[in-house]
C-alpha cells in the first residue's frame, strides 16, 4: 500500500492510506548532474529512493550517506513521510518469468513484448533461462 492508496469495504467504509513521518536521509546538490549521479548509484544498489526536481530522499543508512557526500552531495537528517518510487514492476505490471514462455513455439520473440516495448523483459526472461538472444 502507498500513501494516498483507498481501502473500501464490501459495504461502502473506504479509508485512505496516510504514510507517517520517518527519520530519512535528504540528500542535495546545487549541480543536477550530481545529484541524477546519485541517483544512478543509489538506484544501481537497488536502493529504495523518493525524488524530486532538486532532493532524493533514502532511508536513514551511514554509509548511503558516505556514498552521496564522496559524490558531492549535501546530506542531511529530515522527517518526513516517506513514500519511495514504486518501481516498473509495482502495480500493474508484474515482473514474473514463470507467467508466460518467453517465445511461441517456433522460437519467436513474444510480440506483445514488442508492442509493449519491453525488450528488456526479453531480455530478462532469457537470462533466467540461461538462453540468448
Amino acid at each position: 500500500m502507498r500513501n494516498g492508496d483507498l481501502l473500501a469495504s464490501d459495504d461502502g467504509f473506504c479509508v485512505e492510506i496516510q504514510s507517517a513521518a520517518e527519520i530519512v536521509l535528504e540528500v542535495t546538490s546545487s549541480s543536477a548532474l550530481t545529484l541524477m549521479r546519485i541517483a544512478y548509484h543509489f538506484g544501481n544498489r537497488h536502493t529504495p529512493l523518493m525524488l524530486s526536481e532538486n532532493a532524493i530522499w533514502i532511508e536513514s543508512d551511514a554509509v548511503r550517506a558516505d556514498l552521496a557526500r564522496r559524490l558531492g552531495g549535501d546530506v542531511k537528517i529530515v522527517s518526513l513521510a516517506f513514500d519511495p518510487e514504486a518501481g516498473p514492476y509495482q502495480g500493474g505490471i508484474k515482473h514474473n518469468h514463470e507467467s508466460h514462455d518467453l517465445s511461441d513455439s517456433h522460437g519467436n520473440f513474444i510480440a506483445e513484448d514488442f508492442d509493449f516495448g519491453n525488450l528488456g523483459e526479453v531480455l530478462s526472461r532469457q537470462a533466467h533461462a540461461g538462453k540468448t538472444p
